[in-house]
Formats: C-alpha cells, sequence, structure tokens
C-alpha cells in the first residue's frame, strides 16, 4: 500500500509539470495522456505520503507515517528529494500542508511552521500542541490572516498567521459535540463561511457522510466571530 500510494502521489507531481516549457511540452505531445515520465521512490521521505502542495518548482509533501519532504520538480523526468525529515513521534499524522508566504504549515497532531526561504535548509518555526483543540490535522484552508484547520477528533481550529513563523492558535469549535461532526477531513473557506465534510468514519458505522456550512465571519465587518457566537447563530442560518 505505501508503494502505491507513494507511485502515485509522485505520477501526479510530475506530470503536473509535463508542459512547464517549450521542449517538454513537444516532448509531452509525443506521450499517450498520462503517460509515467518518472517515478520517485523513497520510503524516508515518503512514509505513507497524504497531501501535496506546490509552490514555484517545488512540491511540499507530508506523510501520515511522520514524514515531509521537499521535491524539486522541475525536471519532471527527474525530480529530487532537496530536503526531508522522518520522525515518527514528532511528526504522527503529517497530514496537510499550506503554504503562507516564505513559511510552510504542516498539520499533523500539532500544527507547525517552517521557514523555508533556504529549501535545503527549512528552519522549524512554531509548533503547536493542543490536544483537545487541534489534534489530527486533516486539511486547511487561508482566510486573509486566519488559517482553518479541519481536525479528525471532530474540531475546527482557527490559527493567526499574520506572522507565520509565531503563529498561534487563536480559538476552535467542537463540531463533534455540537453538531455531530465526528471527523471533519477537510475544509474549504466560501465567503464569510467555512464549509466542512465529514465521512462520519467512511460508514463504518453505518452512517452517511454529510457537510456543513458554518458563517464564521460577520456579515457587516466581515471579522472572525468567536466560536461562542457562531454556536448562538439560529439553526436556519448554519
Amino acid at each position: 500500500m505505501r508503494t502505491i500510494l507513494s507511485d502515485t502521489l509522485v505520477h501526479i507531481l510530475v506530470m503536473l509539470f509535463a508542459c512547464l516549457t517549450p521542449a517538454g511540452a513537444a516532448r509531452a505531445a509525443e506521450r499517450p495522456a498520462f503517460s509515467v515520465v518518472a517515478v520517485l521512490r523513497d520510503g524516508h521521505a515518503f512514509n505513507r505520503p497524504h497531501d501535496v502542495i506546490i509552490q514555484n518548482h517545488l512540491a511540499f509533501v507530508p506523510g501520515k507515517g511522520g514524514s515531509i519532504a521537499v521535491v524539486n520538480v522541475s525536471d519532471r523526468e527527474a525530480p529530487r528529494i532537496v530536503w526531508s525529515r522522518l520522525d515518527p513521534k514528532q511528526l504522527a499524522d503529517a497530514e496537510t500542508v499550506l503554504v503562507v508566504g516564505s513559511h510552510l504549515l504542516l498539520g499533523a497532531r500539532d500544527f507547525f511552521s517552517l521557514d523555508i526561504h533556504q529549501p535545503e535548509h527549512p528552519v522549524w518555526r512554531a509548533a503547536i500542541s493542543d490536544r483537545m483543540r487541534a489534534d489530527r490535522i486533516n486539511g486547511m484552508v487561508r482566510r486573509g490572516d486566519d488559517v482553518f484547520a479541519a481536525c479528525k477528533h471532530g474540531w475546527v481550529a482557527v490559527f493567526d498567521v499574520r506572522s507565520p513563523a509565531a503563529a498561534r492558535l487563536v480559538d476552535a469549535i467542537d463540531l463533534r459535540k455540537k453538531y455531530q461532526f465526528q471527523s471533519p477531513h477537510d475544509i474549504d473557506v466560501f465567503g464569510d463561511h467555512i464549509v466542512v465534510v465529514d465521512p462520519d468514519y467512511f460508514g463504518r458505522d453505518g452512517n452517511p457522510g454529510k457537510i456543513g456550512v458554518w458563517r464564521v465571519a460577520d456579515p457587516k465587518t466581515h471579522r472572525l466571530m468567536a466560536s461562542n457566537e457562531i454556536f448562538q447563530l439560529r439553526s436556519h442560518d448554519i
């Protein structure tokens, strides 16, 4: 399973860059669609890879097994790892990444911020641990100065990232207790609202998955509301 996941992820990475240059486009035109042009395997750098985000020519890949890797994909036929770290204890359940300026945000059991000015030598900055409100982060999205994180234990955490190097946890919403969202897996922003998906343990208990929409900002000022204000909304406002 790990090999299949790694191969699939790398295939996607290299295909995304197949037509970045005229020469690349010409070579790509000679191949059938979805032809594999490169495969990069590394059990240390890609330990159960779970997500990917690309900035310029770099791909950032977290792994559920406790890994994080930076991959140079400028040459689609020869992607190469420029840096990686494997730490199954500290980086357990590393599942999602988000780039904010020159920093990489990493969601795992904890929330991390890395300075990636020099991608070959990332510098670890913020590390936020709160196993009640921010744990098992599986998806993140940015809204202005705030990042919303969907946590698989039933919460949505909100981080202030005005200074990514000093990111801080400012609030959290318990969707499991209030709205029976058992295992939020991803999140996106739609204006003053967040949209959260919950597979409800992928049907193990026979329950259907669901999607929820919450207003998280004041409709007039568009400023973030506190979690207790969100809970006071009437049911038809949600």
